[in-house]
C-alpha cells in the first residue's frame, strides 16, 4: 500500500535496496528479450509481495519497487554504457524519498518520478 507519510530514517536503506532490486530485476528480464511492459508487470507483482515479509512492513516498499521497474523499461534503448545503470535507481530513490510527503495520491507520481530520474541521469551524463 502506498502512503504519503514521511519516510522514517530506519527505512531508508531498505527502500534504497528495493529501488535497486526493482530496477535491476526488470532490466534483467528485459535483457532476456522479454517485453518491457511484461517485465515491469512481473517486477511490480514481485514487489507487491514484499510487505508480506514481516521485516519489510514499510508502507512505500512496493511503490518504490514498482517505480524503479518503470525506470528500467526504456533504459536499454538510451544508455550505451552499463556502468551508468548504477545511477538511475539511486537517483530514483532520492527523488522518491524527497517527494514522499509532497504529492497527494499516486496517480502519475510514480511514472513521473521514473521519468525525472532517468532524464536527470541522462542529462547529467550527456555533459561528460
Amino acid at each position: 500500500m502506498y502512503t504519503n507519510k514521511k519516510i522514517k530514517r530506519n527505512e531508508l536503506l531498505t527502500l534504497m535496496m528495493t529501488s535497486c532490486f526493482g530496477f535491476y530485476s526488470c532490466y534483467g528480464l528485459i535483457s532476456t528479450d522479454l517485453n518491457p511492459i511484461i517485465a515491469s508487470a512481473i517486477t511490480g507483482l514481485l514487489c507487491s509481495f514484499l510487505p508480506l515479509i514481516p521485516k519489510l512492513k514499510i508502507s512505500n516498499i512496493a511503490a518504490i519497487g514498482y517505480t524503479s521497474s518503470f525506470a528500467a523499461i526504456g533504459v536499454d534503448q538510451i544508455i550505451s554504457n552499463s556502468l551508468y545503470l548504477i545511477f538511475i535507481p539511486l537517483t530514483l530513490f532520492v527523488i522518491f524519498v524527497v517527494t514522499a510527503d509532497k504529492f497527494i495520491g499516486h496517480g502519475g507520481k510514480l511514472g513521473t518520478i521514473a521519468f525525472i530520474s532517468t532524464g536527470l541521469v541522462m542529462g547529467v551524463l550527456s555533459w561528460f
